[in-house]
């Protein structure tokens, strides 16, 4: 069967008082393609501040049609 829309949702997050807390977000819908790629720039300086540590998350759907597959992942935590 075809994918006929892609939707990945992307959050950036910074961990402090013990816990993960997203600083930024967004999502990008890919129609009638097979492979996506996004790319996003964070311009709000208050977002990321030096001496944190940082990751990326995300979750991808692929369509195919009403139905869908899901797949999450984190990226390596940087500082």
């Amino acid at each position: 069967d075809i994918v006929t829309d892609i939707r990945i949702f992307m959050y950036i997050q910074r961990y402090e008082s013990g816990k993960w807390k997203t600083v930024y977000n967004d999502n990008q819908m890919f129609t009638d393609q097979f492979t996506a790629t996004m790319k996003r720039t964070c311009t709000d300086s208050s977002a990321i501040i030096k001496g944190y540590d940082y990751q990326v998350r995300f979750t991808v759907y692929a369509y195919r049609g009403t139905t869908y597959q899901q797949s999450t992942g984190t990226s390596p935590i940087v500082r």
